[in-house]
């Protein structure tokens, strides 16, 4: 998993606890966790997009392109939104997250039926 630049936004460790849990090979962890990270990374360019007017996506996308990692990059969207996009990332991948600790706890339970 990459450093990225909403990396401080995210926090997986409850994922990390609850998958602790369950019989799980590391390989499998490896891989839902490579999932997870992936469709973060979808879900958080998507609330950008949202935000972002169109004429800077192609800009945001090169300096993406060029250093992810780079916290300029919140800035970027930051001058260019009326959104506290921040904000915004940190509320909506909470309440992902949640239904994400839901979902594994719902998949584990029909399991053992």
């Amino acid at each position: 998993m990459s450093k990225l630049f909403y990396d401080h936004l995210v926090n997986i460790e409850e994922i990390i606890i609850v998958l602790s849990e369950y019989d799980i090979s590391e390989d499998d962890r490896q891989q839902i966790l490579s999932t997870i990270d992936e469709t973060i990374h979808h879900h958080v360019l998507d609330i950008i997009f949202t935000h972002l007017p169109r004429e800077h996506h192609e800009e945001f996308l090169e300096k993406l392109a060029a250093q992810p990692h780079h916290p300029s990059l919140m800035e970027f969207i930051q001058q260019r939104t009326d959104w506290n996009i921040a904000q915004e990332i940190r509320n909506s991948l909470q309440q992902f997250l949640k239904e994400l600790i839901q979902d594994i706890h719902q998949s584990h339970h029909d399991e053992n039926q």
